[in-house]
């Protein structure tokens, strides 16, 4: 690991830790709390409120950083791009489950987690020009 990468992800933790304490006050603000089902079991009652979406600013503060440091180039583009898109479904599915108790279906969100990673697949072996994997013994290495 390079001594920049180490210094990447020093910064990225000290910026969530900063903002994470504002980060939360203004989702209670906004009323992005966790809603339990009535089904669920009652052990689950106290979680009810729950600021959710905390992912949302790590994604983004990696997404930021990524940018304003200068790591965004043609290696970089698919890890970023399934972070920020899996991020986005994980906020959406926070969302809906805060406004409306349900989120997306296990299904649904299944289905676009391999979206997403067929499209940064696809990119990678055709941006880099892979036609076939070496597989290799565990001893060999």
């Amino acid at each position: 690991m390079t001594i920049e990468v180490i210094q990447g992800l020093l910064l990225a933790f000290a910026l969530v830790v900063i903002l994470m304490p504002p980060y939360i006050r203004l989702l209670r603000f906004l009323g992005l709390g966790k809603q339990i089902r009535e089904e669920g079991p009652q052990s689950h009652i106290v979680k009810m409120g729950t600021p959710t979406m905390g992912g949302l600013l790590i994604v983004g503060v990696v997404g930021v950083l990524t940018v304003l440091v200068g790591a965004l180039d043609a290696s970089t583009y698919p890890p970023v791009a399934a972070l920020l898109g899996v991020g986005l479904l994980g906020a959406a599915d926070d969302y809906l489950n805060a406004k409306t108790g349900d989120g997306i279906s296990v299904r649904q969100k299944f289905l676009w987690q391999i979206v997403v990673a067929i499209a940064a697949s696809l990119y990678i072996q055709n941006h880099f020009d892979i036609t076939a994997f070496e597989c290799r013994s565990w001893a060999t290495w």
